[in-house]
């Protein structure tokens, strides 16, 4: 198992947890993987996508690293349904500007269907603002 951060103090976290299974720790970005092609056959990834400023790019590593049939799970937020969108469009600027990086209304799950994965199944929580996504190659 490989964990992978762009935070160098998330890994360090990371690295004083136990795990029952040996996990090497890489810190790199999403959007750029310092994996070869095919390398993992499963991708998952939680409030991932809400941070990387080109989700298409990092969606297209996140399918380049995975092999033939491989899959995609991801826990992330999104832009909600009904009042859940209104909620994420009204309190998207103000949580900009707080965080800098993290985006409230994205649409995470047409950005992995457009970035080429067969979406298989999104689970949908708290008006639809919180999602499980999986998807496969």
């Amino acid at each position: 198992m490989t964990g992978c951060d762009a935070s160098e103090g998330m890994l360090a976290w990371a690295a004083h947890r136990r795990t029952r299974a040996p996990v090497s720790l890489v810190q790199a970005d999403g959007q750029r993987l310092p994996f070869p092609d095919g390398s993992f056959d499963v991708v998952a990834g939680s409030l991932i996508f809400c941070s990387v400023a080109d989700p298409a790019r990092g969606l297209a590593e996140a399918r380049r690293v995975l092999r033939p049939s491989g899959r995609l799970v991801l826990l992330e937020h999104t832009r909600g349904n009904g009042l859940g969108a209104w909620l994420t469009d009204v309190f998207h600027p103000v949580w900009r500007s707080w965080s800098r990086e993290c985006h409230l209304n994205r649409e995470t799950a047409q950005s992995v269907a457009e970035a080429g994965f067969q979406v298989q199944r999104v689970e949908q929580h708290a008006l639809g603002i919180v999602r499980v996504i999986e998807a496969t190659t």
